[in-house]
């Protein structure tokens, strides 16, 4: 008799850490629900925010050939805007570039007119320290008069796992490479490391989805 009333006993109070767990996941997740509202809302892209026309950036950190191709982008970068929705996207191929993911993202999303140039801080920034503090970066970007607004976990956790599922659909797997895609047609083309990321290669690749 006694056993069948602790068993009772255990299974009301099993029961209860369940309901109490699951009250707690509920609340939590329409607590997510709303940030991925909020989230889904914040534009990372520049340039050109109507039309079938692409074009998705694919760089890490500490690539030296990244480095090396930025300046080329960066003078495409008003043709490319003026006709195409532009994206620059983390892959992470050190797995010390995600230090810099935040501060990235936090710059797409809220400095659209002087992001170029964040980038190019940025990659100083990663030139001299794997592992930036906040005041590592704050100091960097000073002269550039921008203060740096974090994000919610919640929302770079989202846009990484977006850019992981970008760099999938368009089998990206070495940095960096430019993805040029129309979203009417599907035509793409994709440009990789240094010997292909150049004026007439971007160029050329814009035409060929256009």
């Amino acid at each position: 008799g006694r056993s069948a009333v602790m068993k009772k006993r255990l299974f009301a109070n099993s029961l209860l850490v369940t309901v109490v767990a699951l009250a707690g996941f509920l609340i939590s997740f329409t607590g997510i629900m709303k940030m991925d509202a909020i989230a889904d809302q914040r534009d990372f892209s520049l340039g050109r925010a109507k039309g079938p026309v692409e074009v998705y950036v694919f760089s890490d950190w500490f690539c030296p050939v990244c480095v090396k191709v930025e300046p080329v982008i960066e003078a495409a970068f008003p043709t490319l805007s003026q006709k195409a929705k532009v994206t620059f996207v983390d892959k992470a191929i050190h797995p010390e570039s995600m230090n810099f993911v935040p501060y990235h993202l936090s710059f797409a999303a809220h400095e659209k007119e002087k992001y170029l140039q964040l980038r190019r801080v940025l990659f100083a920034v990663a030139g001299k320290t794997k592992n930036p503090t906040l005041a590592d970066i704050t100091t960097a970007i000073a002269p550039l008069k921008v203060t740096y607004k974090q994000l919610s976990f919640m929302e770079v956790t989202q846009q990484m796992g977006k850019s992981q599922a970008l760099a999938g659909q368009f089998k990206v797997n070495a940095t960096p490479t430019m993805v040029f895609f129309n979203t009417k047609t599907s035509k793409s083309k994709a440009l990789v490391g240094g010997n292909e990321i150049t004026a007439e290669g971007i160029a050329k690749a814009l035409k060929s989805v256009e």
